[in-house]
């Protein structure tokens, strides 16, 4: 189990999701606007996890260019007193789906096997009040987290066979 605190981040042009996660359980999370965001993360200590934007090969519009603005104001902000890794979405759904054609449903599935239903106000559960973005997030934190105990079993990661470790 890992012991400091996880922060994951889904960036995005204007907002951005991001779940704390302790003891390999979701205890904090939203949804709000960067500006914000950046404020608030100033007094996180422990993992950050910034999903990685990839190029596909395509063009891309202004949006990226501020999200990965973005993605570069945060992992300035944090970088004095996190440890900050990135995990793309190819490596989410690899890790996750065993296929890079999933889907954010698909996702969102294979989130709800490990913690059970989100369930309903009256009988929350883990899940309960994460939606959209919240759950790309989350994911970057299994991955992360999964990867850490195959790695100490010494069991070859999808980040170790995708980067030829």
């Amino acid at each position: 189990m890992i012991e400091r605190p996880i922060y994951a981040i889904d960036p995005g042009t204007d907002e951005s999701a991001w779940v704390k996660i302790e003891n390999e359980m979701p205890v904090e999370f939203a949804i709000e606007k960067n500006y914000d965001l950046a404020f608030r993360c100033i007094e996180w200590k422990g993992v950050v996890l910034i999903e990685k934007i990839e190029s596909f090969g395509m063009r891309v519009g202004e949006s990226v260019f501020k999200t990965v603005w973005w993605t570069g104001r945060f992992h300035q902000i944090l970088s004095g007193g996190c440890e900050i890794e990135y995990i793309s979405r190819r490596e989410v759904k690899m890790h996750l789906l065993n296929s890079t054609r999933g889907t954010d449903k698909m996702i969102r599935d294979s989130l709800i096997e490990r913690y059970g239903q989100p369930g309903i106000k009256s009988s929350p559960g883990a899940l309960y009040g994460l939606k959209s973005h919240l759950y790309s997030a989350l994911a970057l934190g299994v991955v992360y987290i999964e990867q850490k105990k195959l790695e100490k079993l010494n069991i070859p990661t999808i980040k170790s066979v995708m980067v030829g470790r």
